[in-house]
């Protein structure tokens, strides 16, 4: 069998609340390792190892924090032991974490990121088989060299690719732009319908770099009337700027 190492970084797949409920929880309360004991089948599918390397909230996440997990995805991935890494996160803020990662983590092996829409005490709760797949998905010959991809309802997503658009369901996420999925799954089984094309991982120049900090960019989004102020105030102290603008990027003479 293929060697899994998960690493666990919090969020609502970690939360607890009342019994039964999916809303009023606190985030990275349940230990990860509590819950793969919730899906034996996972012995069936791979030797799993596990590192607990956080328990936040994904809206802690931070730049640190993503330097963090990437310098550990790469260790792990740089043992010839270990031929796929799984990341639970919090699903507020995993598409940028997914990005990042895409972008600078330095192997081909499968990096799956997954989470849940309910915390582990709700009501037939979303997380369980979220691992269960992801796990399944990063033991699968067809994800190597895909990039790092998340897995979210039976739907493998690109990194680059996806965007939470409902803060309920459990198909909470989609490709924006109408960018197709990479792929679905049925239970265990990997279904790849297309790859990546954009560079990513060890095709990608940051991959190569070493990081102990990242510049800090500020972010704008532009609305009818928005104040010039904002930007001034915002280039104080930062090495760059982003304006969201309107249409194809617009945005006021001001």
């Amino acid at each position: 069998m293929k060697n899994i190492v998960i690493i666990a970084t919090g969020g609502m797949i970690a939360g607890s609340g009342e019994a039964g409920r999916t809303t009023e929880y606190r985030a990275g309360t349940v230990a990860v390792a509590d819950i793969l004991k919730s899906v034996p089948q996972l012995g069936k599918l791979a030797n799993i190892e596990m590192i607990s390397l956080m328990s936040v909230d994904s809206n802690e996440m931070d730049e640190q924090k993503w330097l963090q997990l990437r310098e550990v995805i790469n260790q792990q991935a740089a043992r010839d032991d270990v031929d796929g890494i799984v990341v639970t996160h919090g699903t507020d803020t995993i598409e940028e974490t997914a990005y990042f990662l895409n972008l600078t983590v330095n192997t081909a092996k499968p990096v799956v990121l997954t989470g849940a829409m309910r915390p582990a005490t709700a009501t037939s709760a979303d997380g369980p088989f979220n691992i269960y797949q992801a796990v399944a998905l990063a033991a699968d010959d067809q994800t190597y060299d895909c990039g790092v991809v998340c897995l979210f309802s039976s739907t493998i997503y690109s990194a680059r690719d996806i965007a939470k658009i409902n803060n309920y369901k459990i198909d909470a996420f989609s490709s924006p732009n109408d960018h197709a999925a990479l792929g679905y799954m049925r239970d265990a089984e990997v279904f790849i319908t297309s790859r990546p094309v954009s560079k990513h991982t060890i095709h990608s120049k940051f991959s190569q770099l070493e990081y102990s900090t990242l510049p800090k960019v500020g972010v704008a989004v532009y609305y009818a009337g928005a104040p010039a102020e904002v930007l001034e105030r915002l280039g104080q102290d930062c090495d760059g700027l982003v304006v969201i603008g309107t249409g194809s990027g617009n945005y006021s003479q001001a």
